[in-house]
């Protein structure tokens, strides 16, 4: 199955316009996934919160407009995909903010300043690092696709 799979893939490399389709499909499909990823991590974390005893209403604050901010995020990258757009300035300079505004709040920051014993709740510390990294996944992938920095888009179109 797979030896009939490759040699058809290969020839739709050959191809520039099915290729730019196909990475386009993949590059939407990607941002997509991860963003429901950082939607469903908030949530769960705004969930976790509700168990939790004495926390501030701040924390449930900061997760409501980070919820909400994905939100509209995935808004903007289902109208970015109905109007077969690969990617827009506009998310990528939120993505890019957001990653380097968040670094700073985030777990890594902690390890890089040695105050890992200042870490109390191992699930909200977890939430931070898969929060980071997938931020740091949308940034990365948001400079590859876009039309100044991408390889697959054509400028005279």
């Amino acid at each position: 199955m797979s030896a009939f799979c490759i040699p058809k893939f290969l020839t739709g490399l050959k191809d520039p316009e099915r290729l730019e389709k196909r990475l386009m499909a993949i590059n939407i499909l990607a941002f997509a996934v991860l963003t429901t990823t950082l939607i469903i991590c908030s949530a769960a974390e705004a969930v976790h919160l509700l168990y939790q005893d004495s926390i501030a209403k701040v924390f449930f604050l900061s997760v409501g407009f980070r919820l909400f901010t994905f939100i509209l995020a995935i808004c903007l990258q289902y109208k970015q995909k109905k109007d077969g757009e690969l990617n827009s300035y506009t998310l990528s300079l939120f993505w890019i903010l957001f990653t380097v505004c968040n670094f700073f709040t985030s777990p890594f920051f902690d390890i890089l300043r040695g105050k890992l014993g200042d870490i109390t709740d191992s699930a909200t510390f977890m939430f931070g690092v898969l929060t980071f990294i997938i931020l740091v996944a949308e940034t990365a992938l948001s400079l590859f696709t876009d039309p100044q920095y991408s390889v697959i888009w054509d400028a005279e179109k």
